[in-house]
């Protein structure tokens, strides 16, 4: 799977909506502009207030949380930390600039990057670069005359080897005295006549020091404004060293709390420094010198020589789990001491685009459905939630009858999850309100309907449908299906399962098929107890518990859809017995599906998939004229008795009905003749000669099969309903 996604990067990657590398949407609860040395506050906003922003993001877990930070958004606990404490001979002239304002410009200066790009490259030189000062130099601190006193008996006594000169605007310049003038000529007068004044003296290691403790998110955020050289960035940090940060932190701590997701950019902008094409590339940098193994191997998924990955840095979210694509994390999965990740021989370059695939997939609805939600009684279990990823390794649309459509929405609609309102789950007035969207019902009209359009390149391969099936464990991805397969055999495959799956619905106005999600909610297990109406613990409630066999009725519905595989014939046995349930019986959405997924067990594949769709008069299976016969008494005893009826004798007599035929159906018939067919025909005859023509009919095909059977196979059930459901429907449909 992992390869396919790294492939389909090509495809998605100019999409509009498709994330940089380890990238993620988040909504931030505070938006901090700032200006100069002042910040704007504005929030709190609740989700989807403010634009949803493509963000940084890496996985991070554990007691270290802080030490990974994301750039330019993250929790207020984070944000909040002033960036630095001060060293001893800065903080003096900090104290010193309460008093005088004019000391800023060297407050300013050491707070910004370039007083940090100058100490990290004085660090970088070699011992013996005569521009590099020792810890024990003496330097002196300049800043441009403004009416300060003028320490010249301090340059002359201390005699500094050399000269920090701060200027507003420009960079911090250290030169040496000897390139400025000799001893003999008077530094002092040198520096003066320059229109500098001397503030103090220190030794190199004292003045030429960062600040101490960075907070990780200031440090990246430095780290960030110096390599990317983003106006932006620097601003923040900027501000962040300045005396306004304690104040905005002051602000700060009365309104947010330490989960806030708090995020910067400059006032007046609609963007994000992070946003940047820089800034972006940076990320990817930074992540790839940190979680990166020192030495090249093969990697599994690009299938070359590439640097590998010691921990994958982004997680991915699967129904709302956060989980691992790949963890080693105990020694048992580990081997030829390796660590991590290391086992798995992944390249950072292949994996961004792996997880970016993945998170376009899983965001965009085209691509992705839910098959199975795992509600039990005590929550929700994750690793019963299957959710499913599907593309096309070539963007593909066809043309049918002059209308466009795009083959991903259609080869993707038995996946679908569809769901009726609940006020209209059992509504017999409004049938046609609650049918599966008309897409999925002319499905197969469409994939057997010639297609027309642009004539596809001869020289490109057959284009190929991919899915996965995901789950989520314990913060790890587990992929419970993968299928690959070319468009022409899944046309096949797909209008195999629906003609097979379609059925008349119990109102016999149209034929109809469900979604896989449909089918699969309906086999999960038996309505809940004590529901006195359908709609209680129904087809489409979440109460309905999980059952054992639910990852087998995910996986056997989707490869009988899409690689033409027999379905499951232990599924049978789940819709036989949920059939016959009383409250399934008078659910007409729930008996529409178990009648969809019992005739799909039965004719996969077969040629009676066509003919079982609606009534099949021709049919003389002896299980199936018994089905035919229970519903005829039915309607017998709902005409005799010319108004609604809370309960049939279907409710009494349809499970014992459906294992003996012979020991109900004969007493069943008996109270009909001599009770209902008398009093139906005194009001109306037209109806009593078509029931007991219906009931003759039947009767002698019965006859002529053999009779009666004593008992029925689960098979045999099966067509028992079928026989039952058609013949009601039969009776239902408009005339």
């Amino acid at each position: 799977m992992l390869r396919e996604l790294y492939e389909a990067a090509d495809r998605f990657a100019a999409k509009e909506d498709w994330l940089p590398p380890f990238y993620k949407i988040k909504n931030p609860k505070w938006v901090i502009e700032v200006r100069d040395d002042e910040a704007k506050i504005t929030g709190p906003y609740k989700k989807n207030e403010f634009r949803a922003i493509p963000t940084p993001d890496r996985q991070r877990s554990g007691t270290a949380v802080a030490e990974k930070p994301f750039l330019g958004l993250d929790k207020a606990a984070f944000v909040m930390q002033p960036p630095h404490d001060w060293p001893p001979f800065w903080q003096l002239l900090r104290n010193a600039a309460e008093t005088k304002p004019e000391l800023s410009v060297a407050l300013e200066a050491y707070s910004g990057t370039a007083f940090r790009a100058l100490v990290e490259a004085q660090r970088s030189m070699p011992e013996k670069n005569s521009n590099k000062a020792k810890n024990s130099d003496k330097i002196a601190v300049c800043i441009p005359t403004s009416g300060l006193p003028n320490y010249s008996d301090l340059m002359d006594r201390e005699k500094p080897k050399w000269i920090l000169f701060i200027e507003e605007g420009k960079e911090p310049l250290l030169i040496r005295t000897s390139k400025i003038a000799k001893q003999s000529d008077g530094t002092v007068e040198k520096v003066v006549s320059r229109g500098f004044n001397v503030l103090n003296i220190g030794k190199s290691s004292e003045i030429l020091i960062l600040p101490s403790d960075w907070p990780p998110f200031w440090n990246l955020m430095s780290d960030a404004a110096e390599k990317t050289q983003g106006e932006e960035l620097k601003s923040i940090v900027e501000f962040a060293a300045g005396q306004g940060f304690n104040q905005f932190v002051k602000e700060m701590k009365n309104k947010a709390s330490e989960d806030d997701l708090v995020v910067f950019r400059l006032d007046g902008s609609d963007w994000f420094p992070f946003e940047t094409r820089a800034s972006q590339e940076f990320w990817l940098e930074y992540l790839t010198d940190e979680l990166t193994l020192d030495y090249k191997g093969q990697c599994s998924i690009a299938g070359d020589q590439r640097k590998l990955v010691k921990t994958i840095p982004q997680e991915i979210v699967v129904m709302g789990q956060k989980c691992q694509i790949s963890s080693f994390n105990k020694s048992a999965f580990t081997s030829f001491g390796k660590e991590q990740t290391a086992n798995a021989s992944i390249s950072v370059e292949a994996i961004a685009k792996a997880i970016q695939s993945l998170q376009y997939l899983a965001n965009h609805p085209r691509h992705h459905a839910v098959l199975a939600r795992g509600e039990t009684k005590s929550g929700t279990d994750p690793l019963r939630n299957y959710f499913a990823i599907f593309w096309l390794q070539r963007e593909e649309t066809n043309e049918i009858d002059g209308e466009k459509f795009n083959m991903e929405d259609a080869l993707s609609l038995p996946l679908k999850e569809y769901l009726p309102n609940e006020s209209e789950e059992d509504d017999e007035q409004a049938s046609d309100r609650f049918a599966p969207p008309v897409d999925l019902q002319q499905l197969d009209e469409l994939l057997k309907s010639p297609w027309t359009g642009k004539k596809v390149n001869e020289d490109l391969p057959e284009n190929v449908f991919q899915l996965a099936v995901l789950s989520a464990n314990k913060g790890r991805l587990v992929m419970r299906d993968w299928i690959s397969v070319s468009i022409s055999r899944l046309e096949q495959n797909l209008i195999r399962f629906y003609d097979a799956l379609k059925i008349i619905s119990p109102w016999g106005d149209s034929k109809r098929v469900f979604p896989i999600p449909a089918l699969v909610k309906a086999l999960r297990s038996e309505p809940t107890a004590g529901a006195s109406d359908p709609r209680e613990g129904g087809l489409f409630k979440k109460r309905r518990n999980v059952d054992s066999r639910h990852s087998d009725l995910v996986r056997s519905f989707i490869r009988s859809a899409y690689l033409g595989y027999r379905p499951d014939p232990g599924i049978l046995a789940g819709a036989v017995q949920r059939f016959r349930n009383p409250k399934t019986l008078s659910s007409y959405v729930e008996i529409h599906v178990l009648a969809g997924i019992i005739k799909l067990i039965l004719t996969h594949n077969r040629k009676e998939a066509e003919t079982m769709q609606t009534l099949d008069r021709t049919r003389n299976a002896r299980a199936y004229l018994c089905g035919q016969i229970l519903a005829i008494l039915e309607e017998a005893q709902r005409r005799a008795a010319g108004q609604p009826l809370n309960t049939t004798l279907v409710d009494r007599a349809y499970g014992a009905a459906s294992l003996s035929p012979k020991s109900m159906l004969p007493a069943l018939i008996r109270t009909l003749e001599m009770g209902h067919l008398p009093k139906i025909r005194k009001k109306w005859k037209a109806g009593y000669d078509e029931l007991r023509e219906s009931l003759e009919d039947i009767g002698k095909k019965l006859d002529d099969a053999g009779g009666y059977p004593v008992t029925l196979s689960l098979q045999d059930q099966g067509e028992f309903a079928l026989g039952f459901y058609c013949q009601r429907a039969e009776f239902r449909k408009p005339r």
